[in-house]
């Protein structure tokens, strides 16, 4: 099993209040994630969150029942 913030893994996300797509890449050392390619018209503001966008059946993505 791979973890999320493997550096050997991305994982393709959405921002959840703009819908935009992205792609976080994890890193062990620091125990995060990275975005990289946001769209250069994202509506990002701090505090937003951001989720699994189930793409390639890894990861889930997010059930609004949870």
């Amino acid at each position: 099993m791979q973890t999320i913030i493997d550096t050997s893994n991305s994982v393709t996300a959405k921002l959840t209040n703009s819908e935009d797509s992205i792609i976080c890449k994890g890193s062990l050392n620091e125990n995060s994630l990275k975005a990289s390619y946001i769209p250069t018209n994202a509506d990002i503001s701090e505090g937003d969150s951001v989720e699994t966008s189930g793409m390639g059946g890894i990861y889930p993505k997010r059930n609004n029942d949870w």
